[in-house]
């Protein structure tokens, strides 16, 4: 019997090539659409499986409480790594790094570059984390002071086709560096992934700050801590007892410490969910876009039925069940469902490399080692493929012989007269909310993502250089250097702070007058010159800027709105903070220092030394013309002050992130492109249930038109039939553009507008009325001879 079916089916397939190509390319479509998604969030919850300690490797993070709020942070002190491997016997290994933010490297002077991606670190890291080796050894390559491990890509950059070991790499603010060890590249899903290590008896060389051992600092969140736990260990039992591990060395320590796991950093590693919530939107993305493919094979099934019902007839007239003619038309789904599933795993792996451009992802699937996943979406579609076959298998089944072979069998009404349409109607239904849904989420994740790109900064950051030094100190004042760049008719500003906004962050705690001796608040900071407010363009809202003729101003500062908020005082002018040591003589209008994801912390600034510093930000506004020769003079002029370094300029919004990088502005990307494929989806089906519908109602068009009938009525009287399904896409559309607006994440939202709603449902509109226009028309102008003529 299972012969016979398949016989009958690939002959079908042969006689309606159309009808069989239209079910195998929706369902691939849905198919396809949804295992690049679930591809994407597959690899997005999976970060840092490379490490082999990855199930009981976990990041030390302090929970630091405020009076009304609290703050994660990444970073803890140098002694917590060693303390607690001490006093904690659950723990196995422990390792302190310290990230190197921006570092010159160089092994001759035409390689010379600026590596971003280093840290120093331990002997210990590489039992914490696994790094393959594959020169050097692990446990004694970071034991020495100025050692230096780097990645393959980095011994190829620096000593192409050489054997590096023992080589010398100059670095900018390390010296003379040795290479003692040479590690696979790291993949691209880890969220610890230096491209160099360089050991911490270097950085007690180099630090100007040295006392950062001492275990009175163990709470300074400068450096990373990790660790990992000896075998059947629950972390959260340790959680328990660790948390006020720092009491013993702080009075009144308001900074706790837990274990992070390793594979939740990069979805929650400052405890808010912004990246999980995320993925539960292009996960949803995937199911819906995959339930529009199958209503559309439902659509299609139902609707070309027709095509078979002689053949259900007469098998039905020899003896054939219900039960057998279901299972045969179950089967036929299953097939389609199985052909489809081939053809998508064929086309996923063609488009994986261009999707992984789009997506900035090193995503693959091989189908041999990736067989959970592929199991997984096998049971999927072939699910999807039998729940999409349920109703036209019902549907085709429940024929009754007799009227099937007399002609008399309406394929939209039963026998009783009543519409079974409706279903088909609902099906349609169900895809314009689902694809009015897509186009009001695309809409406004767009809108969202270019929101924060171009939402008012509280300065301007058009038409300014940045320029950083790496090198020797230069003696003299900032002023001289000042005044120097100004000569120059193109430059109108600058100024020198110790960290330029989205370049660089500094934070502390402080205490502020009136405030108990356990009030404490977490507050950015920047030390800035007279010129910095100025450059910028930022606004001040009450009281002054920073003078010169005020000698005080040396223990003066400035705050932004969101302190002054917090602080509670109606009016900040002459109040002091951080330890007294700081009277506030201006607040300034609100600003982002880095990004606009974030809520826009409490900031204060004090005025710097005014010297020439390696490790300033400089800034310097310019006139919107001739930008490379501005930046070509600026360059020179440092280099007259800094005749050893390295000078680096660039535009300030070279490579910003906004707090768009990452997870968002793939979302948005990934909304535009499959909405597109969603719509046409729905499309199709619209398309398809016009034209049946327009079939069905051939002879009754023709009637009307004899009894005169105008084509505005026929019109009218075709259209009343998708009217409600407009008005339920309508309705669908309100409230879920206010609970997108609602759940997306971030601090600062896009505001949905009318003209986003009437985009999204015009454009379905538009659809619906083209597909009734044409479809319309065409009945219309068919002769009434023709359609009138017995079949």
């Amino acid at each position: 019997m299972l012969k016979n079916y398949l016989k009958i089916f690939f002959r079908n397939m042969l006689k309606h090539p159309g009808y069989s190509l239209s079910n195998i390319s929706s369902l691939a479509i849905g198919m396809t659409t949804c295992t690049l998604i679930l591809l994407f969030v597959r690899y997005e919850m999976n970060w840092n499986t490379y490490n082999k300690n990855y199930d009981h490797a976990y990041r030390v993070q302090q929970k630091v409480i405020f009076k009304d709020d609290y703050q994660i942070y990444s970073q803890t002190g140098f002694q917590v790594a060693s303390q607690l491997k001490q006093q904690v016997p659950e723990i196995e290994n422990s390792a302190v790094t310290r990230f190197i933010w921006d570092e010159y490297l160089s092994s001759t002077d035409e390689l010379t570059f600026d590596e971003k991606g280093g840290c120093y670190a331990d002997g210990n890291l590489f039992k914490v984390l696994t790094f393959e080796f594959v020169e050097g050894d692990s446990a004694t390559a970071l034991s020495e002071p100025y050692s230096i491990v780097i990645t393959q890509d980095l011994a190829q950059k620096y000593f192409p086709g050489e054997n590096v070991m023992g080589k010398i790499i100059k670095a900018s603010k390390n010296k003379i560096l040795k290479v003692t060890g040479v590690i696979k590249n790291l993949p691209y899903n880890l969220d610890f992934r230096p491209d160099y290590f360089v050991s911490m008896e270097t950085y007690k060389e180099v630090t100007d700050w040295k006392d950062y051992d001492k275990i009175e600092n163990i709470a300074a969140a400068l450096f990373n801590t990790f660790v990992t736990l000896k075998p059947n260990v629950s972390y959260k039992d340790v959680n328990e007892k660790i948390y006020n591990f720092q009491d013993q060395f702080l009075t009144d320590n308001y900074k706790k410490i837990y274990f992070k796991p390793l594979p939740e950093l990069h979805l929650t590693a400052d405890e808010r969910n912004d990246v999980e919530i995320a993925l539960y939107y292009i996960g949803a993305f995937a199911i819906l876009v995959l339930i529009l493919a199958s209503i559309n094979y439902i659509n299609l099934s139902t609707a070309n039925s027709f095509l078979r019902k002689k053949e259900i007839g007469i098998r039905k007239v020899v003896g054939a069940s219900r039960v057998s003619l279901f299972s045969q038309f179950i089967g036929e789904a299953l097939i389609y469902a199985i052909a489809s599933m081939a053809f998508t795993f064929l086309v996923v792996e063609l488009l994986l490399p261009s999707f992984n451009t789009v997506v900035e992802r090193h995503i693959d699937i091989q189908f041999f080692r990736d067989i959970k996943f592929i199991a997984i979406m096998f049971v999927v579609f072939i699910v999807t493929g039998f729940l999409s076959g349920v109703y036209p298998a019902l549907y085709l089944s429940n024929f009754r012989a007799l009227q099937v072979i007399k002609g008399n069998v309406s394929l939209f009404k039963n026998n009783k007269g009543s519409s079974k349409n409706f279903l088909r109607k609902s099906l349609v239904s169900v895809q314009f909310c689902i694809s009015v849904l897509l186009l009001t989420s695309t809409i406004y994740v767009v809108n969202q993502v270019h929101f924060m790109k171009t939402k008012d900064l509280g300065f301007d950051k058009e038409d300014i250089l940045i320029c950083y030094v790496y090198g020797s100190k230069a003696n003299g004042s900032f002023e001289t250097l000042r005044n120097q760049l100004l000569t120059n008719p193109d430059i109108t500003g600058a100024t020198v702070s110790s960290n330029a906004p989205f370049h660089g962050n500094w934070g502390k705690e402080i205490n502020w007058e009136g405030g108990t001796a356990k009030d404490n608040m977490s507050i950015n900071y920047n030390m800035i010159d007279y010129d910095y407010i100025d450059t910028y363009k930022m606004k001040l809202v009450l009281g002054r800027n920073f003078l010169n003729e005020f000698s005080t101003d040396s223990q003066a500062c400035l705050i932004n709105e969101t302190a002054w908020k917090s602080l509670g005082w109606e009016n900040p002018i002459g109040k002091k903070i951080d330890n007294n040591n700081y009277t506030i003589v201006g607040v300034v209008k609100d600003f982002h220092q880095y990004s606009v994801h974030v809520e826009i912390p409490a900031f204060y600034m004090v005025l710097n030394s005014g010297t020439l510093d390696k490790g300033g930000g400089y800034a310097i506004r310019i006139k919107d013309n001739n930008k490379e020769e501005a930046a070509a003079y600026v360059r020179n002029v440092f280099r007259d002050f800094f005749p050893d370094a390295i000078i680096d300029v660039t535009t300030f919004d070279n490579n910003l992130d906004f707090g768009t990088k990452g997870v968002w502005e793939i979302v948005e990307k990934i909304f535009f492109g499959f909405a597109i494929i969603a719509i046409l989806i729905a499309a199709n089906g619209l398309f398809g249930m016009i034209s049946f519908a327009a079939q069905r109602r051939m002879k009754e068009i023709g009637v009307r038109k004899v009894f005169g009938a105008s084509s505005r009525q026929l019109y009218i009287l075709m259209s009343k039939e998708f009217a409600f399904i407009l008005l339920i896409a309508v309705l669908v559309a309100f409230p879920s553009g206010y609970f997108i607006s609602k759940t997306t994440p971030g601090a600062y939202k896009y505001q949905m507008q009318f003209f986003d709603y009437f985009f999204s449902i015009g454009i379905m509109i538009i659809t619906a009325i083209a597909a009734t226009t044409y479809h319309t028309t065409k009945a219309i102008y068919t002769n009434p001879v023709e359609t009138l003529r017995d079949e």
